[in-house]
C-alpha cells in the first residue's frame, strides 16, 4: 500500500522572521486593507519580491527609479482626482509621460548635457553669438539690417529640394548694400562693424564644430541604443503578424 499523497498545503514550508513593532504594524495595515490575512499577504510579498529582486537587470540604481517613478505617478493621480492610471485615460497620459521624460530619462549616464568640456564649448558658441548680436545691434542703430545667420539653405526650409538647393551667403549680399553706401564715413563706420559681426561669424563656427565632434559619440550612442529597441520590436510584429495577430500601433507607427 501506498503512502497517501500530501495536500498542496502540507507541502509548504514554514518560514519565520521578525520584523520591528513599526514595520509589524505596517504589515497587518496594509494587509487589512488588501482583505488578506496578514501570513498570505507576507507571502505574496516575499514572492513577489523575490521575482523582482531575482530579475537579471534588477540593481539598487533600479528600485531607487522605481521609486521617484511611482512618486511621480501619485503627483500625477492627485491633481486628476486621484483616479488610477490603469482605468482613467488623462492619469495614463500623465503617467506615460513619467516613463518617457521622467526619473530613467533623467538617469543618463552619459549624458552630454552634463559634460564640462561640452558646456566649456557651448559657452563659446554663445559668447560669440552674443558678441555678434551687440553688433548686429549697433548696425540697427545706422539703419542697416544684417542677419544673425551668415548663410542659410532654402532647402531646410522647404523652398527647394536639397538636390537644386544652394546655401545663400548672406554676408555677401549685406556687404554689397553697405558699400552701396554713398556718405563715406557712414559706410566706414558700417564696415567696421560688419566686419566685427564676420569675424564673429568665423568664431561661432569654429565653436559649433568643436562642438559637434565632441558631442557626436553621445549621439551616436544614444542612436545604437534607440535602434537596439527597434529591432527588437520589429521583430515582435513580424512573428505577430506571421500568427496572424494585430500588432501594436505604436510598434508600426
Amino acid at each position: 500500500m501506498g503512502r497517501p499523497k500530501l495536500s498542496e498545503s502540507a507541502k509548504r514550508q514554514q518560514t519565520n522572521f521578525r520584523l520591528d513593532p513599526e514595520d509589524k504594524a505596517r504589515l497587518e495595515r496594509m494587509a487589512k486593507e488588501r482583505g488578506e490575512s496578514v501570513p498570505a499577504f507576507a507571502e505574496s510579498l516575499v514572492v513577489q519580491g523575490m521575482n523582482l529582486f531575482g530579475h537579471p537587470v534588477m540593481s539598487p540604481q533600479l528600485l531607487e527609479i522605481f521609486v521617484k517613478i511611482m512618486d511621480e505617478m501619485q503627483v500625477i493621480q492627485s491633481r486628476n482626482m486621484d483616479k488610477p492610471w490603469h482605468e482613467d485615460l488623462t492619469s495614463w497620459a500623465g503617467c506615460k509621460k513619467v516613463f518617457a521624460n521622467g526619473p530613467f530619462a533623467r538617469a543618463n549616464p552619459d549624458d552630454w548635457r552634463a559634460v564640462d568640456k561640452l558646456n566649456e564649448i557651448w559657452a563659446d558658441v554663445m559668447a560669440a553669438r552674443a558678441s555678434k548680436q551687440r553688433a548686429i545691434e549697433m548696425l540697427k542703430d545706422l539703419g542697416i539690417t544684417i542677419s544673425q545667420q551668415s548663410s542659410r539653405n532654402p532647402a531646410s526650409h522647404g523652398i527647394f529640394t536639397n538636390a537644386l538647393a544652394q546655401s545663400i551667403d548672406n554676408r555677401a549680399l549685406e556687404r554689397r548694400v553697405i558699400e552701396a553706401i554713398v556718405d563715406d564715413e557712414e559706410r566706414n563706420n558700417a564696415l567696421v562693424l560688419f566686419e566685427m559681426v564676420e569675424r564673429f561669424d568665423v568664431r561661432e563656427e569654429e565653436a559649433l564644430a568643436k562642438w559637434r565632434k565632441e558631442v557626436l559619440p553621445y549621439i551616436e550612442g544614444e542612436n545604437d541604443g534607440e535602434e537596439i529597441y527597434k529591432d527588437w520590436r520589429n521583430e515582435i510584429v513580424k512573428r505577430q503578424l506571421a500568427l496572424g495577430e494585430k500588432p501594436d500601433w505604436e510598434d508600426i507607427a
